[in-house]
């Protein structure tokens, strides 16, 4: 069954990236619990990565469906940011395009170069902010 062009972003936002948003959330909350008691757990911060990407890679899948539905087709990621961030599907493009980079450039068993507190605040932050733009939408 070919699913239809005009809803498959809904599809993707009410069927993945809303909870994994909403998971990432509540795993940073552990975290930083755990982080004020001098309790790191090095497994749970790869936990929280391997979601984060897999949590970048929908909000780029959603925004690309999304952005379709609308008429503006483009394919690169960089690209689907700069137009999201130009028709203000979202605000901070900046830390899209960090996202990006850190979801690309971090060894995903070492966590070498991943900033958590920028996870915890700009990243999170950004993906609430992609949330509410899509729940507005849904309501509609």
């Amino acid at each position: 069954m070919q699913l239809d062009e005009n809803i498959r972003w809904k599809f993707r936002y009410d069927g993945d990236f809303r909870q994994k948003v909403l998971k990432l959330i509540d795993l940073v909350s552990e975290m930083q619990e755990k982080e004020l008691s001098g309790n790191f757990d090095y497994n749970q911060g790869r936990q929280i990565f391997n979601l984060f990407l897999s949590t970048f890679n929908g909000a780029v899948r959603t925004l690309k469906d999304y952005m379709r539905y609308q008429g503006i087709f483009q394919v690169d990621t960089r690209e689907i940011i700069k137009e999201a961030f130009y028709v203000e599907i979202i605000e901070d493009g900046q830390s899209w395009i960090d996202m990006m980079f850190d979801a690309n450039d971090v060894n995903p068993q070492t966590l070498e170069g991943f900033d958590f507190y920028t996870l915890s605040t700009r990243y999170l932050k950004a993906f609430t902010d992609l949330v509410k733009y899509f729940q507005e939408r849904t309501e509609k």
